[in-house]
């Protein structure tokens, strides 16, 4: 990928976590239980979030050929604070609702005017045990699609 897209990317995630971080902790309730660390991970949040967004834009088959064979050797000048893959999985629960808040938010298309509806068919059952299956008693019917019928 490019080094400007990269950047691109990590500045409007990092500007996504400046001005949901205060919200996020004005709504988030404690665990009171269990004591909070005072230190700080090698990587920021928004660090881990790009890098996840990367990811899903690249033509990687898996979170972990990604890390280890684009990431920790083509992105270390620009994410310095880089981790072991391990250690980066063991902290992706700590961004994964920021993650999905800003895949929510900046990351889905809008609607351009012209839907498209999958009207492809699901079986339930087959046709002579209709009157046995009890979890769509109420709901399941025949019925035909372009396919034939169901």
């Amino acid at each position: 990928m490019l080094r400007d897209k990269v950047i691109e990317i990590f500045v409007k995630v990092d500007d996504f976590c400046i001005e949901i971080q205060p919200i996020l902790e004005e709504k988030l309730l404690e665990d009171r239980k269990i004591g909070k660390r005072n230190r700080k991970a090698s990587l920021c949040e928004s660090e881990m979030i790009s890098l996840m967004v990367l990811f899903h834009l690249g033509q990687f088959s898996n979170l972990k050929s990604f890390y280890v064979h684009y990431a920790l050797p083509h992105l270390k000048d620009l994410f310095p604070g880089l981790t072991s893959y391990n250690r980066f999985v063991e902290l992706q629960p700590r961004c994964a609702l920021t993650f999905m808040l800003f895949v929510k938010m900046c990351c889905l298309g809008k609607s351009g005017g012209i839907n498209f509806i999958d009207s492809t068919h699901i079986k339930v059952c087959h046709n002579r045990r209709i009157h046995q299956n009890k979890v769509f008693r109420d709901t399941a019917e025949r019925g035909q699609c372009s396919i034939g019928w169901f």
